[in-house]
């Protein structure tokens, strides 16, 4: 796959690559066609299993500092997590709860946690040197990352890190995962998107290095595995704690270690590398909730025609209408403008005011432009919003679609649904077994620090310090 668009998001390139092959066009037309009849219920709670993956890197090599995370901090990360992902949820009357297995015969140590050790995991790229030879490079996830694609837009550089198919095949290897059962959420250090040589690297490199997310569209779960992937920083943001306070990591470690690492290696010219505040958002429920939505069957706006997404420069089509999975253009939503400004392939959700923004839209013509700015920047699918956004529901219709994909047969989404009660905990089960569960942890913890080495005797055998980790994640749910 070829990186054009996916400097925020993986899914408009998700989506293009699955285009332009026949046999995942007509799955995404199919499934389409289906659900645009809208749902029968769209009021009763769906409930799905969830599991959160840690990909994490114990090493340490010089400035490299890895990603170390314990039990109980994992814990209560996904506690703190399952949290935002329920909100994020709340309005499409959809529910997480952690699963405690993701196979049939493979139960999990802790709900709805899995960690992934990945110091050693590599992926092979070319790497084109100033002097414009060829020179094949292991990509070390510790220092690098997972690739957003295998290619920059014109297929003339690989973009530096370990290839999702890499790490999927890793983590398959470590935990049998049915990525058709449990909602399956994997946490990385880093989304990359920086090429590997030539003139992008130097001019770009403090802005085009990092994304936030990468989903899967639900109609070609059977070509693609249906996981959702977040870097570190998408779900940090400048309210209270964050993720990195949870898994007790220091975000900007690692994105010093990154940057050091590319500027030493790679000729890259060290222009305004970035920081933590630079990748905080300020509401992770806005990129959570685009996430689940992306994963959920919706379009990102801006997708006019396929032709649109071939380019490079996140450009949309102002008449864009109809649905672009159709043969048509448009984002396929009768209820939400598919048009929004110019290269919002490239924003974030950042602050900003409808002035500063309103000169990079379709319509600069009042008084349609306020009316189109105003529902197009309140519209989930964006990446663009204002200082006032701190809260976007889903218009009717969206919600509809998203609703009618969990009661259409043989889509991942039903199966989600229908395997809810044969892989998630029983709430009474979970908290009456608390105990049970805290000493198999403990016993893991064990293991952990006897694997890497590490001298924590007072944490591996504190009964309590799990124990209470996983008492957190039962208060979580029955309270939420």
């Amino acid at each position: 796959m070829r990186l054009r668009n996916g400097y925020i998001s993986g899914l408009p390139d998700e989506i293009l690559e699955s285009l332009l092959d026949e046999d995942q066009a007509l799955l995404l037309s199919e499934y389409e066609t289906e659900v645009s009849n809208g749902a029968s219920d769209t009021e009763s709670t769906i409930n799905i299993p969830i599991v959160f993956v840690y990909v994490r890197d114990n090493s340490e090599q010089g400035e490299q500092q890895g990603i170390k995370i314990d039990t109980g901090d994992a814990l209560d990360a996904s506690a703190y997590l399952l949290e935002h992902f329920n909100s994020a949820a709340a309005d499409l009357n959809i529910s997480f709860t952690p699963a405690y297995k993701t196979g049939e015969n493979d139960i999990l140590d802790y709900p709805g946690t899995l960690m992934v050790d990945a110091e050693d995991l590599y992926s092979q790229k070319i790497y084109v040197t100033p002097e414009n030879t060829e020179e094949t490079v292991n990509m070390y996830y510790r220092n690098t990352g997972v690739a957003m694609a295998d290619q920059n837009y014109d297929g003339t550089h690989s973009i530096a890190g370990v290839g999702k198919t890499a790490l999927i095949a890793k983590i398959l290897n470590t935990h049998h995962i049915n990525f058709s059962k449990v909602y399956t959420v994997i946490i990385v250090n880093r989304l990359n998107t920086l090429s590997l040589g030539g003139e992008q690297n130097k001019n770009n490199f403090s802005t085009l290095g990092w994304s936030y997310i990468n989903n899967i569209h639900p109609a070609v779960s059977n070509n693609k595995p249906f996981v959702s992937m977040f870097s570190l920083q998408a779900l940090s943001n400048y309210q209270d704690t964050n993720l990195e306070d949870h898994l007790n990591i220091d975000l900007q470690t690692i994105i010093n270690a990154h940057n050091n690492y590319f500027v030493g290696n790679f000729n890259i010219i060290e222009q305004s590398p970035f920081t933590e505040d630079d990748l905080k958002i300020t509401k992770i429920e806005l990129i959570i909730k685009h996430s689940l939505a992306s994963s959920f069957g919706l379009l990102p706006t801006g997708t006019g025609m396929a032709q649109d997404l071939l380019l490079a420069s996140g450009t949309t089509n102002c008449d864009a209408n109809g649905c672009l999975l159709l043969g048509g253009q448009g984002n396929c939503i009768d209820d939400v403008p598919p048009n929004v400004m110019g290269g919002f392939y490239f924003k974030k959700f950042i602050e900003d005011d409808y002035g500063a923004a309103g000169a990079s839209f379709c319509n600069n013509e009042a008084p349609g432009l306020f009316n189109s700015l105003y529902i197009s920047m309140y519209n989930i699918m964006n990446f663009y919003r204002t200082e006032t956004a701190t809260y976007i529901s889903f218009s009717e219709n969206q919600i509809d679609k998203i609703r009618a994909g969990f009661e259409t047969e043989g889509t991942v989404l039903k199966s989600l649904k229908d395997n809810f009660n044969s892989y998630s905990f029983n709430l009474e089960t979970l908290c009456d077994n608390t105990r049970q569960i805290s000493v198999r942890a403990i016993n893991k913890a064990k293991n952990y620090t006897q694997s890497f080495k590490v001298v924590r005797e007072e944490e591996s055998y504190k009964f309590n310090y799990v124990k209470n980790k996983v008492s957190l994640l039962c208060n979580t749910l029955i309270n939420r």
